[in-house]
C-alpha cells in the first residue's frame, strides 16, 4: 500500500500532525525508533497556556504551574522575578503518549521500534528504508515529513543542512523543592546562557543548562554550584543539540521537515514544543490545500516553508540577535542588568508583556527604556569588531552612537 505520508518521529509534532493528516482522510504511518512513545525524555517540560489550550493537551499531563522565577545572578545576588505569567511543567511522557493515543484513535498506523535508515524520492513519491530489530524493510508514501528531531542525522543526510547549534544538557534528580524555576548566570555555568532548576511536584527536580560550548564543563560547574540540594540522581546527564537558527530549506521535493529538525525552536529558551506546533498546522493545511487528485503538487508544497517563517522568523531572528549579544558580556554586565530588573518601569514591561511563548516586544521595550541605554551600550562595546565577534549574527557599529539602538533592534 502506497501511503499519503510517511512521518519519522513520534514526539508531539510527528503525533500531532499524524492526528491531523488522518482526520483528513490522509493515510498516515509514523515510524518511531523507540519502543516506548515518550522516553527517553529530553526537554523540561515547560508549556505555557497556549499550548494547552490551542491543541487541546489533556490537564491530566499537568504535574505543576510555575508560580515563581528566581534568578541567580553571579555576584551571589538572587532576583525574584515579578511575573504574570504562569506556565505550567507537564509530564512529557504523558504528553507525548496523549498525543500518540489521539493520532491512532483517527486512523495513522504507529511502528515503534522500528528505524528509519534512509529515504530516497524520485517523481512519484519516497521510499523509506527501515529497521525494525533484525527486520529490513521499505515503505513508499507520496511524501516523507522529518519530524524526527535535533539529533537525528536524517536531515542533513537528505540535504537540509543543521543550522547554529547550541548544546543542552539535563538531568532528573530528587531533591529540595526549588520552588517554581530557579535560573543561573554567569560565564562559568552558562556563557551568554542560562542555566536552571525546575521543581516538577513530589521532590522531583530537573536541572539543566543551554550554551553554546562546553557543555559538560559548564555542567559540573552547575553541580558544584546546586549539589547540595540534590539527595539523589535518577537520570544519566542527557546531551542534546539546538538548532538555534533560521534553515535556508525545510522543503525539498517530498521531503520536508518540521519541529526540532526544521530548527523551529524558541531561540530564547531553546523550547520547541509550541513553535513545533503551530509550525505543524501550517504544514497540514499546506498539504491540504497541495493536494489534487490524489497527489500533492510540488511547487505548492514549497508554500510551506514561507509560511511558516512568515509567521514565527521575527521571534527566532530577535532570540538569536540577543543570543549572539550576549555571548560576549562578562559576568559583571549581567550584575549591572539586576538593579535595572528591580525597577518599576521593568516590572511594568514583565506585567504588559506577558506572553511565555513571544518575546520579540518585550526584548524591543526593555532596550528602549532610558534606564536601560547605558546597558545597551556596554552590550554593544562588548561586541565591536576587532575585539570579539558576534557569531555572524550582527556586527554593530564602532561608533557607539546610542540614538541608533532603537533602529538597530528594529530591524532584527
Amino acid at each position: 500500500m502506497v501511503r499519503d505520508a510517511v512521518i519519522i518521529g513520534a514526539g508531539p509534532v510527528g503525533n500531532y500532525i499524524a492526528e491531523q493528516m488522518s482526520l483528513r482522510d490522509f493515510k498516515v504511518t509514523v515510524l518511531e525508533e523507540h519502543e516506548e512513545i515518550g522516553k527517553p525524555v529530553h526537554c523540561t517540560g515547560i508549556l505555557g497556556e497556549d499550548v494547552m489550550e490551542s491543541f487541546n493537551v489533556d490537564p491530566a499531563c499537568i504535574l505543576k504551574k510555575i508560580e515563581s522565577v528566581r534568578v541567580h545572578f553571579p555576584s551571589g545576588e538572587v532576583l525574584l522575578l515579578p511575573t504574570p505569567i504562569r506556565p505550567n511543567i507537564v509530564d512529557r511522557t504523558m504528553f507525548d503518549f496523549h498525543l500518540g493515543e489521539r493520532a491512532q484513535k483517527t486512523g495513522a498506523e504507529f511502528l515503534t521500534g522500528t528505524r528509519c535508515t534512509g529515504m530516497t524520492q524520485d517523481g512519484e513519491g519516497v521510499t523509506v528504508s527501515y529497521r525494525q530489530g533484525k527486520k529490513e524493510g521499505k515503505l513508499r508514501a507520496k511524501l516523507g515529513i522529518l519530524a524526527c528531531g535535533a539529533m537525528s542525522s536524517l536531515p542533513p543526510v537528505l540535504g537540509f543542512p543543521g543550522e547554529s547549534s547550541y548544546q543542552s544538557v539535563q538531568i532528573e534528580a530528587e531533591g529540595e523543592d526549588p520552588r517554581g524555576i530557579q535560573l543561573f548566570l554567569g560565564q562559568d555555568v552558562a556563557p551568554g546562557s542560562f542555566a536552571y532548576m525546575a521543581g516538577c511536584g513530589d521532590r522531583r527536580i530537573k536541572i539543566g543548562l543551554i550554551t553554546r560550548r562546553n557543555a559538560k564543563i559548564c555542567f559540573d560547574n552547575l553541580m558544584n554550584r546546586v549539589g547540595d540540594r540534590i539527595t539523589r540522581i535518577t537520570s544519566p546527564p542527557m546531551f542534546r543539540r539546538m538548532p538555534l537558527g533560521i534553515p535556508r530549506r525545510t522543503v525539498a521535493g517530498r521531503i520536508m521537515t518540521v519541529g526540532d529538525a526544521a530548527g523551529q525552536l524558541k531561540t530564547t529558551t531553546g523550547g520547541g514544543v509550541y513553535y513545533g506546533l503551530k509550525c505543524s498546522d501550517i504544514l497540514v493545511k499546506t498539504l491540504q490545500n497541495s493536494c489534487l487528485n490524489g497527489d500533492f503538487n510540488l511547487k505548492k508544497l514549497n508554500e510551506y516553508d514561507s509560511a511558516w517563517k512568515k509567521e514565527i522568523a521575527g521571534e527566532l531572528r530577535a532570540g538569536l540577535f540577543l543570543r549572539g549579544m550576549l555571548e560576549n558580556v562578562d559576568d559583571q554586565w549581567w550584575n549591572r542588568l539586576l538593579p535595572l530588573l528591580k525597577e518599576k518601569s521593568c516590572v511594568r514591561l514583565i506585567e504588559e508583556y506577558k506572553d511565555f511563548d513571544h518575546h520579540y516586544r518585550f526584548i524591543l521595550e526593555f532596550f528602549r527604556l532610558p534606564s536601560a541605554g547605558k546597558c545597551f551600550f556596554d552590550l554593544l562595546k562588548s561586541n565591536i569588531p576587532g575585539k570579539r565577534q558576534v557569531s555572524g549574527l550582527f556586527k554593530p557599529s564602532v561608533s557607539g552612537d546610542y540614538p541608533k539602538v532603537q533602529k538597530i533592534l528594529e530591524s532584527v
